[in-house]
């Protein structure tokens, strides 16, 4: 029985893997709906398809919070959840993947969701978008610095 229980936590670890690779999966799917809905002027479907996405996302971290797409659930949960205009509520997964993500490109794509949010607010949170940016190495090391403000601010 003893050369079993190795067995048995090899199946357990990879169909844990599966069910978070499948809800992220889920997750993509509805995303892409969501865009295609605004693709075609639907922004109402839109809105409800990026609801959905926000949730599947969201359930994917929290079912899976040490998995390796948890900060592609992060991302994608913050990025609907901006997309119908709670930039509020998305900057709590935004700012956990700046802070804590080990992948570059999904940090730079948190980063600009949250200067994209800063924009859509009046320029209000602007400057602390970018400190966010800047502290978190969220653009890859050399790149440029963020550019100018219509206003000419940095």
């Amino acid at each position: 029985m003893s050369g079993r229980l190795p067995q048995l936590v090899l199946a357990l670890a990879a169909a844990g893997a599966c069910a978070s690779s499948n809800a992220m999966w889920s997750a993509r799917q509805v995303a892409n709906e969501a865009r295609a809905l605004e693709a075609e002027g639907r922004a109402s479907d839109a809105a409800a398809a990026w609801a959905r996405a926000a949730v599947k996302a969201e359930s994917a971290a929290v079912r899976h919070p040490g998995g390796p797409l948890v900060d592609e659930a992060l991302t994608l949960q913050g990025e609907a959840l901006a997309r119908i205009g709670s930039c509020d509520v998305a900057e709590a997964p935004l700012r956990r993947v700046l802070e804590g993500g080990s992948d570059g490109t999904l940090r730079e794509r948190a980063a600009l969701v949250l200067a994209q949010c800063a924009l859509d607010a009046g320029d209000r949170r602007l400057p602390s978008a970018r400190s966010w940016c800047r502290s978190s190495r969220a653009i890859a090391a050399g790149a440029r610095a963020p550019p100018t403000s219509p206003a000419g601010r940095r």
